[in-house]
């Protein structure tokens, strides 16, 4: 399908009232410039734009950001509340989604890749991103275990 701006829409529009009102009702013409009139007005009245929800917009920004800086998401749980980056043989990194629709980063120092630590620090500072510095014990209340853990 071809996308026409609301100018291109008009100019069309008003091509096919000029064609309409040459040409006979019976012509075939005729009724495709009706037909064509007729889709027109239904785009201009229900262009049905999809946007996501707020929230969505929210996660797919700070999942974007943090990637952008540590690496690709390595894991996804929760119900896409909980996202984990792989650190030296470990998970690193977790951006938290909780039920007050907050974002909150987790950092593990010692699993933390020595060149991103501070990166992520500052990027959750600029973007007042809460973040805290947690240990193993944090992963057990998080639902969360290490990729070392799995077997």
């Amino acid at each position: 399908m071809i996308d026409f701006d609301n100018e291109e829409l008009e100019t069309i529009w008003q091509g096919m009232t000029a064609m309409k009102k040459s040409l006979p009702e019976t012509d075939p013409a005729w009724k495709e410039a009706g037909r064509i009139q007729r889709m027109i007005k239904r785009e201009q009245e229900d262009p049905r734009v999809f946007t996501l929800p707020p929230i969505a917009v929210d996660l797919v920004n700070r999942v974007s950001g943090i990637s952008n800086i540590v690496g690709d998401v390595t894991a996804i749980g929760g119900d896409a509340r909980i996202m984990a980056w792989a650190g030296k043989s470990d998970y690193w990194l977790w951006l938290v989604l909780d039920d007050e629709k907050q974002f909150r980063v987790l950092i593990d120092v010692d699993e933390a890749p020595d060149d991103k630590l501070y990166n992520i620090v500052g990027y959750c500072n600029f973007h007042n991103i809460q973040h805290e510095f947690v240990g193993e014990d944090h992963r057990d209340e998080l639902g969360v275990i290490g990729r070392d853990y799995d077997a």
